[in-house]
């Protein structure tokens, strides 16, 4: 049978790292039908004897250069989705199940790029990445603009890659492929299940990584490279652990800390000085101290309250797509027969809805849970008790396993995905729950007044006006951690669905928009 998928792994002496690498996929859980070919790049080592006794296709690149072996994995890859990926990655135990649901649930992507972590590497390491990551979130969510991309995680269709620009020695398995594949279809970032990587380039510290490496080395050769033709820094040098151990040397040298702390100091400074000159011009300090208070609280409810905030994490709210899909959301249920009025309403068109489910109504109406996952409608985690004061205990986290273990008991599915309560999220929140194995969602309101059900039709109509493709809407089934008369929702859903549907809209679950 044809693989679905090829996983790509560039290999030069890798047999320290390409074991676990290896196991890891072996592990992998869910999978559709994949093989692994792993490119030796003029190995001295035993690695690929390793591969080979792990069942990968071993294929021999004698040129130099990680493009070079990306491009003769992909070149006889029998996969429909290319994977390209690291000999000391390790992966989640769903990477490549995700993987092939996102491209078959999205016929319009082409390129799907995922995120990493590093393992034992310094303190500044993680940081600074998840600082980079939630840029181009920002950037990418406001203007549409994709500018991360890392070559240990990512995927892409077979058909529609024109191949690897070798020339490229560095940002040619990742920049130029984004650059292509972002011309003939959609770019799906997915930043809740990174995988996890070595940290033995930042061995040499945080001055010769970023500045030599990355600024020089990478970023200005390849926009040199490509305006051109020339490539004045060469190959990455190859950075392999010495001793056998990864833990070695992950320490920050002593010149990195001098800098990292004038840095800090700096911009401290400029800070401080900028803040005496702003009060020294100010004839109403009082007043203009209590308008800065009020603008700093205002950035701080819009980034943990905001449904399209990405100031405290990664967490979609709709979906960049020229598709005429729509994700109907509905939230605090089950809720008896309203739920169930819902989904019929939504079904009767063709579609499909998604459910956040608040433990203990599930608890109370595990029926009605059952029957929605049943007729094939999705149900997503919102809490046990829908209590804002959940938030500062130390049991949170075991308030959402006790939701997803009630949703399991009553659906037989667990739950990937979970809304959090008011949309509430800080960092600290987030984290916990990507360990959890639940990917946030947040959406956009039809109504804010929803909730204290105005006129159903008006409400539809009004948010008819506002809808496009891609869009994740928000209603209520239920009212927090209770019941409560849903007749003006049921009475929106209909409308809604009948001015959508007349306007060439499909509704899908959130797993096949997200």
């Amino acid at each position: 049978m044809r693989p679905l998928i090829t996983v790509v792994i560039p290999a030069l002496n890798e047999a320290m790292t390409l074991p676990a690498c290896l196991e890891s996929l072996d592990n992998q859980q869910d999978a559709p039908a994949y093989e692994i070919v792993v490119v030796n790049n003029n190995s001295s080592d035993n690695t690929a004897t390793i591969a080979r006794k792990y069942g990968a296709r071993v294929v021999d690149e004698p040129r130099a250069g990680v493009c070079f072996a990306r491009a003769a994995g992909t070149n006889v890859a029998l996969g429909q989705i290319i994977v390209s990926t690291d000999a000391d990655c390790t992966f989640p135990l769903d990477w490549l199940s995700s993987i092939a649901q996102a491209f078959q649930n999205q016929p319009d992507v082409n390129l799907l790029i995922g995120n990493y972590r590093f393992r034992n590497g310094p303190f500044w390491a993680n940081p600074l990445l998840e600082a980079y990551e939630w840029l181009c979130l920002q950037l990418h969510f406001a203007y549409g603009w994709t500018g991360y991309v890392s070559a240990a995680n990512l995927a892409f269709r077979r058909d529609v890659f024109q191949g690897y620009d070798t020339s490229l020695t560095q940002g040619g398995d990742e920049l130029f492929v984004l650059s292509q594949l972002k011309l003939s279809g959609r770019v799906l970032y997915r930043f809740t299940n990174p995988i996890s990587t070595s940290s033995r380039r930042l061995q040499q510290g945080f001055v010769k990584t970023f500045g030599r490496d990355f600024l020089y080395s990478y970023l200005l050769n390849y926009v040199r490279s490509c305006r051109t033709g020339r490539n004045k820094a060469g190959t990455y040098a190859a950075h392999r652990y010495v001793g056998g151990s990864e833990n070695s040397n992950t320490g920050i040298p002593l010149a990195a800390r001098l800098v990292i702390l004038l840095v800090t100091m700096t911009l401290f400074s400029l800070i401080f000085c900028l803040g005496r000159i702003v009060f020294s011009h100010i004839h109403h300090p009082i007043a203009f101290g209590v308008g800065y208070t009020a603008l700093s609280m205002g950035l701080l409810a819009y980034a943990t309250l905001s449904p399209h905030s990405q100031l405290a994490g990664p967490q979609a709210f709709k979906v960049r797509t020229k598709r005429r899909v729509v994700a109907l959301t509905f939230d605090d249920g089950p809720n008896s027969n309203f739920s169930l009025a819902i989904a019929k309403c939504v079904a009767s068109y063709g579609g499909k809805a998604s459910f956040f489910q608040v433990g203990c109504n599930v608890v109370r109406q595990p029926e009605i849970s059952e029957a929605l996952s049943r007729q094939g409608h999705l149900i997503g985690n919102h809490s046990f008790n829908h209590r804002f004061t959940d938030y500062f205990r130390t049991g949170w986290r075991s308030n959402v396993a006790a939701t997803s273990d009630a949703i399991t008991a009553a659906c037989g599915v667990r739950p990937r995905y979970i809304r959090l309560p008011w949309l509430f999220r800080t960092p600290w929140l987030l984290r916990p729950l990507y360990e959890m194995g639940l990917q946030p969602v947040a959406g956009s309101f039809i109504d804010l007044r929803e909730i204290k059900q105005p006129d159903g039709v008006q409400m539809a109509r009004r948010a008819a006006h506002r809808v496009k493709p891609g869009a994740i809407l928000i209603m209520h089934d239920g009212y927090n951690a209770t019941g409560a008369d849903r007749r003006q929702t049921v009475i929106a859903v209909a409308e809604l669905c009948r001015l959508l549907h007349a306007d060439g809209y499909e509704f899908v679950r959130l797993d096949q928009l997200l």
